[in-house]
């Protein structure tokens, strides 16, 4: 299956309720403080608003999301296309499968 960024962050917010918790924070989502030493970061990743710490750290590791997750890193998708598909999602336009943190 190719690579589909758009794709994967629908699956990733999946519900109306998630979609409004995100939207509401995604244009506030900034990097941490610039550090000399490591250089600059890419802006705190969505899936920490809608899952925390440890369940994002856990789908940067997987394969799978990796590169739409690389993609908000480097700027292919930014805070207007995340908000455009929270708005999508809360419009009930979306009905396709929902990730579960929990794997059910």
């Amino acid at each position: 299956m190719p690579y589909n960024a758009i794709a994967t962050w629908l699956y990733l917010i999946g519900t109306p309720e998630r979609a409004l918790k995100l939207r509401g924070r995604v244009e506030r989502l900034a990097p941490p403080p610039f550090d000399p030493y490591f250089g600059v970061e890419a802006a705190q990743c969505p899936t920490t608003v809608l899952f925390g710490l440890a369940q994002s750290q856990r789908l940067y590791a997987d394969p799978r999301f990796r590169p739409a997750l690389d993609a908000w890193d480097t700027g292919e998708v930014v805070a207007a296309d995340i908000r455009r598909l929270c708005l999508c999602i809360e419009k009930g336009q979306y009905d396709g499968p929902v990730y579960s943190p929990t794997g059910r």
